[in-house]
């Protein structure tokens, strides 16, 4: 059956529920790459006080909702729920604020009750993240963009905000190599509930965040496998959704292993397989993009002849890539000379 021209011209807006939760979960990497950054310890304060950090924070929430929201087909109510998504996914850091510990009293074992008045300031932070949502969403109201983005433009999002969730997964992996910090945390599976008392320890804190990070990689990745399921009709960009899930829960259980076995060689592992995370997500952003899914115009035969002869020559740089990556790790986890000779 032929669609009316007025269809094809015009087509239908995505679900309300897709732009919201693909601008909630970009919003959440900027605001936690945003807080990470303002609350490394420096040796002086421990963090930016609150009447900076928090107008901060709240200006990343709201920019990052006009962003989203000026493409969806109901801004403010998108932008509402997306502020509800972030805040829910903020609930992570949020649990630094939210145990039962004071002072010089800040222990792990406390660390595992939370404070008397913890469900009021979860509930306050909700309707605070809700109402900046809606300022957000009103003001891409304002701004809004021609048309609707369709259902494949915002799953082509969702997979961008994923292959960018870990930039700052990798880069604070790096700094826990570079600080040797990798074991100030025992626990192969920490507590969420960390205070800020005992992360104003650099190292400590550049772990325990490298795992809360960690944590939402993976939320985003299990949002991205979802959104493809409910909204992707092709097979393979399913796979992809799903065979990148399957790399960062593997990534998670190495990090885990690497922590309970207090292993040199699986953090080294663990760092190198990271790249191949990071690759996978790159190509799955790539493969669900909407100009990539279009049908593939007609092109000359040279170019099909051009691209057989690159082929070997593709796997031989990526050969030598992942030979560059481990004698790079090599160095770097073991201070080996030859290692760092021959990755030079």
């Amino acid at each position: 059956m032929t669609l009316p021209e007025t269809d094809l011209n015009h087509p239908a807006p995505a679900p309300l529920w897709l732009p919201a939760l693909v601008t909630g979960f970009g919003t959440a990497v900027a605001m936690w790459t945003v807080w990470w950054i303002t609350h490394l310890p420096t040796g002086q304060d421990f963090a930016p006080p609150w009447n900076v950090s928090l107008p901060l924070l709240a200006l990343v929430l709201v920019g990052g909702v006009v962003l989203g929201s000026r493409h969806a087909a109901k801004p403010i109510l998108s932008g509402t729920i997306a502020g509800l998504v972030t805040a829910a996914l903020a609930l992570i850091v949020l649990g630094a604020v939210l145990s039962d510990t004071e002072g010089e009293t800040a222990s792990a074992e406390a660390a595992r009750s939370f404070r008397d008045d913890a469900p009021v300031i979860v509930l306050g932070f909700l309707a605070a993240s809700a109402v900046a949502g809606a300022l957000g969403g009103l003001m891409g109201l304002a701004l809004r963009a021609r048309g609707h983005s369709t259902e494949s433009r915002w799953v082509g999002r969702m997979a961008i905000v994923a292959a960018c969730s870990f930039l700052p997964l990798i880069a604070i992996g790096g700094a826990v190599t570079s600080t040797a910090s990798g074991m100030a945390v025992t626990e192969p599976v920490v507590s969420f509930v960390m205070p800020l008392k005992l992360m104003a320890e650099p190292r400590v804190f550049i772990e325990h965040t490298h795992r809360l990070v960690g944590s939402l990689v993976g939320l985003t990745a299990i949002a991205l496998l979802v959104t493809t399921l409910l909204t992707t009709t092709r097979p393979s960009g399913r796979v992809i959704a799903g065979v990148l899930l399957a790399l960062v829960a593997t990534q998670g259980t190495l990090g885990i292993f690497r922590v309970g076995e207090n292993s040199s060689v699986l953090a080294m592992f663990h760092g190198m397989f990271a790249q191949l995370v990071f690759a996978t997500g790159v190509a799955a952003a790539a493969w669900l993009s909407p100009r990539f899914a279009d049908p593939e115009p007609s092109r000359p035969a040279a170019c099909d002849r051009a691209a057989q002869k690159a082929y070997p020559l593709a796997v031989a740089a990526l050969a030598l890539y992942a030979f560059q990556l481990a004698t790079g790790a090599a160095s770097r986890h073991f201070g080996a000379q030859h290692a760092t000779l021959t990755h030079v």
